[in-house]
């Protein structure tokens, strides 16, 4: 990568660091205060110190890097990547449910049939035993139900399918949240689309 366009990089990856709020805006990766390190391009060839992390956070990190190979093999689509990864940085990912992905198409006709999505998922327990949808919008059926028998696994990751009707011409949108055996409840996710 040319210098002039690893500085472009790093002046939109500090834009972003200080729309977000970030803290890490503050230091570039030698050490050194990181509007220095982009306005003297030359800092950049200089090694980055070793630094030593504590093992929760390297278990973390270990976890995160499982996932995005095992999520890369599944043949996830990159947005439900990022907002697993996401998830993951709130809560351990050996412990909760997470929701990958809710697969809807974004327009449903009005037509009286049922239309299906799938909510694709990891659990290391494989042990979900409690969806529920929640209309946040709209009409669209929403209620709990142990979709423990309708889940295909693959390892820790499983998907299943969910359904409804649209009755009107409107926008929908509903939340799911999962729940496994020992109590653990995932981040919710939502999702929206349009009966036409």
């Amino acid at each position: 990568m040319s210098a002039q366009r690893r500085k472009g990089v790093l002046h939109v990856a500090l834009l972003i660091a200080i729309l977000a709020g970030s803290n890490f805006a503050c230091l570039g990766p030698t050490g050194i205060p990181f509007i220095d390190w982009v306005l003297h391009p030359e800092t950049m060839d200089q090694p980055v110190p070793d630094v030593e992390l504590p093992q929760d956070q390297m278990a973390t990190m270990a976890a995160e890097a499982a996932y995005t190979e095992q999520a890369h093999n599944l043949g996830l689509t990159q947005t439900a990547v990022a907002a697993t990864q996401t998830a993951l940085a709130s809560q351990p990912v050996w412990h909760f449910p997470v929701i990958v992905e809710i697969a809807m198409p974004a327009l449903v006709p009005v037509d009286g049939k049922t239309v299906e999505g799938t909510i694709t998922l990891q659990d290391a327990g494989t042990d979900v035993n409690l969806v529920s949808i929640e209309s946040l919008q709209g009409t669209f059926g929403t209620g709990s139900w142990d979709p423990s028998g309708e889940i295909e696994w693959q390892g820790d990751y499983g998907s299943f399918t969910f359904g409804g009707i649209c009755g009107r011409h409107e926008i929908v949108e509903a939340r799911v949240t999962l729940k496994d055996r020992a109590g653990n409840t995932s981040v919710p996710k939502s999702f929206v689309f349009l009966c036409e």
